[in-house]
């Protein structure tokens, strides 16, 4: 398991390329990204070297960021690669909340960003299936 950085943005233009601009200027490098929106607001998910730092950073300037356990798991990048993981947790009732995917791929492989229900029962399972995780 790791943490992730959530942060809680009003829904404008510009606002996104403030942070990552922000993030940026302090030398903080993004491994993934995922932003999600309503209308009056958005999440923005990233996953970072320092996660703690990160937070601590974004809030001393005065922007709503929260760290979140999520699962960073690898996986074959080929046909099938998620579903086999989204079988395991189908079989054993645990929810996800959401998926996304990392920057980059390494030698064939993917990193998966996932959240759910149980993540502790979820990253036994996925060890024990003989998965890597972050």
């Amino acid at each position: 398991m790791i943490k992730q950085v959530s942060i809680f943005l009003e829904n404008r233009a510009g606002r996104v390329a403030e942070i990552t601009e922000m993030l940026a200027g302090m030398g903080i490098n993004l491994d993934a990204i995922s932003i999600a929106d309503t209308e009056s607001y958005g999440i923005l998910r990233i996953i970072v070297e320092n996660p703690e730092q990160t937070c601590d950073f974004l809030r001393k300037r005065g922007v709503t960021a929260t760290l979140t356990d999520v699962l960073d798991v690898t996986v074959r990048h080929e046909p099938g690669g998620l579903a086999r993981i989204l079988t395991i947790f189908a079989d054993n009732s645990i929810t996800i909340e959401y998926i996304y995917t990392s920057m980059s791929t390494k030698d064939g492989y993917a990193s998966i960003i996932i959240r759910v229900e149980h993540p502790e029962e979820a990253e036994e399972l996925l060890r024990a299936a003989g998965y890597t995780l972050g």
